[in-house]
């Protein structure tokens, strides 16, 4: 028998009288309550769980239908030869549908090629496309150059710190010669006054380090190999008060062209400058081509593009170059007399079965001092010690091949600059691999080599090649 809460309460107050009746009724009302919301919550629970079910229902019927459909489903047969069940029709668009997404990628489109899509000129009054190097932010300065907006750094904590961006290797051709400039000013970012810089003073010297001006940098990567080549002179006097142009060329090679990636950013000028950058421009200046099978072998851009070290050591650039000219490169800190200079060729642009005229200058230096060499020993180690000699390698995944194509034909001259010469014909394995490229090493290892006017050309007829000497100056 199952009495309601009134007739409860009425039963309860005829038999217990007063305040005991009251404080009985309210418990059993109260208990009632406790009932009531506990027979409700299993049926609120197995709501949701059969809407949570029709909804998983739903998403793997259209997982089934996504899998089995295909152009090649048979659809001659007419809807009335086909069995449908409720299970099999899809199910109408409602508020609960799930979107499935896998893969996505987001990646950086560029619209073109040209300075503006990449807003080198800042005017867009942020920063998009550029980075920061280093330890360092970038921010919007104001005015720029003949403009509203310009690049600056916020407290640099190194030389090379600055602002970047990266150079899409899509937009260079190989073999063609592009000029890089941008504007720049300096302040001290203590002070906020404007500096002058010395463009006179090469950056090395510890004592001038304070007054070098800045240089545009490449840095590109390859595999594991991360190379630099340093762009740019001011061909005027640096003002304090005005915007200056840094402006230099580079010659986009194999290994630039098709690097993992490129990299451009404002180096070599100490720490408690801040730099501000504006209209920076990559624009083409010339297609080289095959007209020349080396690029930059007289250095006289200013810069060590297209050379690297081979081995241990560094390229530098060496003033003055031989006959005459302004620079040189020079391989420091070579470990041993493996250690040298190598230079890149185009096999594209060789000619099978062609005769080839191969030279060089040389000098070896100690410091500033002169040193010598034996123009005939083959002993790395003899003293006086062999004299460098220049050789073709070639790599084929990831094999190396090497042999001797030039050396000195007469005596050593310490105090000058020595001709190399040699000539060869390319070998068919050597123009069918993968990279071809001309070493300079060997000389003493505690010597630096310093190269100047390397050159390849063919030639028609070999007359005379001249016997060597056994010869020493030192």
């Amino acid at each position: 028998m199952r009495f309601s809460s009134i007739a409860l309460f009425l039963l309860l107050s005829h038999s217990i009288s007063g305040n005991e009746a009251k404080q009985t009724a309210r418990s059993v009302l109260r208990r009632q309550r406790s009932l009531a919301i506990e027979r409700k919550v299993p049926v609120l629970r197995r709501r949701r769980s059969l809407v949570i079910e029709r909804k998983v229902s739903v998403q793997r019927r259209r997982r089934r239908q996504d899998r089995t459909e295909s152009p090649s489903a048979d659809l001659s047969k007419a809807p009335s030869d086909r069995t449908e069940s409720p299970s099999d029709t899809p199910p109408k668009a409602t508020s609960d549908r799930t979107e499935i997404v896998d893969d996505m990628k987001v990646k950086k489109v560029y619209r073109g090629c040209d300075d503006y899509y990449h807003n080198r000129d800042v005017e867009s009054g942020d920063t998009r496309h550029w980075e920061n190097k280093g330890h360092v932010s970038i921010d919007i300065f104001s005015p720029g150059y003949n403009s509203n907006y310009a690049l600056k750094t916020v407290y640099r904590d190194v030389y090379w710190a600055s602002m970047m961006q990266e150079i899409d290797t899509s937009c260079l051709n190989i073999g063609m010669k592009y000029t890089l400039s941008s504007m720049i000013r300096l302040k001290v970012t203590e002070t906020g006054d404007n500096w002058k810089c010395n463009k006179d003073i090469v950056w090395g010297v510890v004592w001038q380090l304070w007054e070098a001006c800045p240089v545009m940098t490449l840095q590109y990567w390859n595999g594991n190999q991360t190379s630099y080549q340093d762009i740019g002179r001011f061909e005027e006097d640096f003002k304090a008060n005005e915007w200056n142009e840094l402006k230099g060329d580079f010659i986009a090679s194999n290994e630039i062209a098709n690097a993992d990636k490129v990299i451009v950013f404002w180096n070599k000028v100490q720490k408690n400058y801040t730099i501000i950058m504006d209209d920076f421009s990559i624009k083409p200046s010339e297609d080289l081509g095959c007209n020349k099978l080396i690029w930059n072998g007289d250095a006289e851009d200013g810069n060590p593009g297209y050379w690297h070290s081979h081995g241990s050591g560094r390229v530098v650039m060496h003033t003055p170059g031989g006959s005459g000219s302004s620079y040189a490169v020079k391989a420091v800190d070579r470990q041993s007399p493996d250690d040298g200079l190598t230079h890149t060729i185009d096999i594209d642009c060789l000619t099978p079965g062609a005769v080839y005229k191969i030279e060089a200058e040389i000098r070896l230096l100690r410091g500033t001092r002169s040193v010598g060499c034996d123009s005939l020993t083959t002993d790395d180690f003899g003293s006086p010690a062999r004299c460098p000699h220049l050789s073709l390698y070639t790599k084929t995944d990831g094999v190396e091949q090497s042999r001797f194509v030039a050396a000195i034909a007469a005596r050593w001259r310490g105090r000058q600059w020595n001709k190399l010469t040699g000539y060869f014909t390319f070998m068919a394995n050597e123009l069918e691999g993968g990279m071809v490229y001309i070493v300079i090493n060997k000389g003493r290892p505690d010597a630096d080599i310093v190269v100047d006017n390397l050159s390849l050309e063919t030639v028609d007829l070999i007359n005379e090649v001249e016997a060597y000497h056994h010869t020493v100056e030192s």
